[in-house]
């Protein structure tokens, strides 16, 4: 038997969507003997059309307009010793620009915003000399994201909505 499988209709706009992301980005390391600190800073500017998505395709409905701004930054030290050892710490936010329509509120997604505490310490083993390639890392951090788009069943697996933190 052969099974007989019926095209899905696609009759409406999915995604019919324009982003446009400018930035600015600016970073400094600066030194204080065996201490190093690095401080970073960027400003994002987004701006996305789209129209809005399930409407007929004959007919589509009006190209709504939506502007996103965000400052991000990270700042971090590391204390590098003679002996190749180098305790350092971070944080850092994140902006990430989404495109798509919330499935259950018909608004634009949000963009998703992150923020990400890390201490460790690494070791660099040419302090034992040049013929020793050893490097290694170890790490404990904390990542949050909020904002994240879950995806949902259906007919058409392309159905999201904004569920909340990560």
């Amino acid at each position: 038997n052969k099974l007989n499988y019926a095209p899905t209709p696609i009759n409406t706009l999915y995604n019919d969507q324009t982003l446009k992301q400018t930035g600015i980005y600016a970073q400094n390391q600066l030194g204080f003997g065996n201490l190093f600190v690095l401080l970073s800073g960027g400003y994002d500017w987004v701006s996305t059309d789209y129209v809005s998505p399930f409407v007929p395709t004959n007919a589509p409905g009006p190209v709504l307009h939506k502007k996103q701004s965000k400052f991000t930054y990270r700042i971090g030290a590391n204390y590098v010793t003679d002996s190749g050892i180098a305790p350092y710490v971070s944080y850092a936010t994140s902006f990430e620009p989404l495109l798509g329509t919330d499935s259950v509120t018909l608004n634009p997604f949000d963009p998703s915003e992150g923020e990400q505490y890390e201490a460790g310490i690494k070791f660099d083993g040419r302090a034992f000399g040049d013929d020793v390639k050893l490097f290694a890392t170890a790490s404990v951090f904390k990542i949050t994201q909020k904002n994240v788009v879950s995806t949902g069943g259906g007919v058409l697996p392309v159905f999201g909505t904004q569920t909340g933190k990560v």
